[in-house]
């Protein structure tokens, strides 16, 4: 059975289009300048680049409307994409084949620690009503499954590393908004087909802000994975052969 439902992820992102504007995406732009700020670092012109992303997207120092279609790229970059795949690799394996040798792949997507609060909230509230719990938020990946999805794609020089937004709701129904905002609710196939009962909202709030509040405000996490790797290249640098170091470590203690 598929993790997701086509229709729904769909839809979901339609009604994202259709009834929110760039702006109510605030982590899209966020995306947009730590990529800006990554590619800064390495220092190198992408002038054919291809973006994966369900929204338009601006990145300084990248001309994503004169970004062509026609491979092979010179980069590829998925924002806040990869996490919606049923099959991740699947992507990767694409970009893999459509990047110029010494390409780079740049990625980043939502990772397994993501509203970690609402989760267990969900799962409290829904245990109290029914005696368990559905899956009801989207399963995602950690750091160390994103290493070995790279690495098993045939990237060279991996590299993997996260970072954690923090933020605070005076309102539990805004972060439900922005979540609506950026087409990331509910679309799994498992899903219950009958809409919640209203208790499961109550319970949730209420577990919710007992035990992930500060200052009367809801606290959420965003856990923003980065997967960065290139296609090989006899260019890059390589590893060291065990046994041919030039200098033994008794002489320089």
């Amino acid at each position: 059975m598929s993790v997701f439902d086509p229709f729904k992820m769909t839809a979901n992102i339609n009604r994202a289009h259709t009834q929110f504007s760039d702006a109510d995406r605030f982590l899209y732009r966020w995306a947009e300048r730590h990529i800006a700020d990554r590619l800064k670092d390495i220092k190198r012109s992408f002038k054919n680049v291809k973006i994966i992303s369900d929204y338009p997207i601006n990145i300084n120092g990248v001309d994503v409307n004169s970004a062509s279609s026609t491979q092979p790229y010179d980069a590829v970059i998925s924002v806040l994409n990869l996490h919606r795949h049923e099959t991740p690799q699947a992507q990767l394996k694409d970009a893999f084949a459509t990047l110029k040798p010494d390409g780079l792949f740049l990625s980043l997507f939502f990772g397994g620690d993501t509203l970690q609060e609402l989760k267990q909230s969900l799962i409290k509230a829904e245990t109290d009503i029914s005696g368990g719990a559905h899956q009801r938020t989207t399963p995602l990946m950690t750091k160390q499954q994103a290493g070995t999805l790279m690495q098993s794609t045939g990237f060279a020089l991996p590299v993997i590393d996260s970072e954690r937004i923090i933020v605070d709701y005076e309102k539990l129904e805004t972060l439900y908004k922005d979540l609506r905002a950026m087409g990331e609710t509910q679309a799994l196939s498992a899903r219950p087909k009958k809409a919640p009962p209203k208790a499961l909202f109550e319970n949730t709030k209420a577990h919710y802000h007992n035990d992930h509040s500060e200052n009367d405000k809801f606290i959420a996490t965003f856990d923003v994975i980065f997967c960065a790797g290139w296609t090989p290249d006899e260019s890059q640098q390589k590893p060291m052969r065990p046994g041919s170091a030039k200098t033994s470590l008794k002489d320089i203690l």
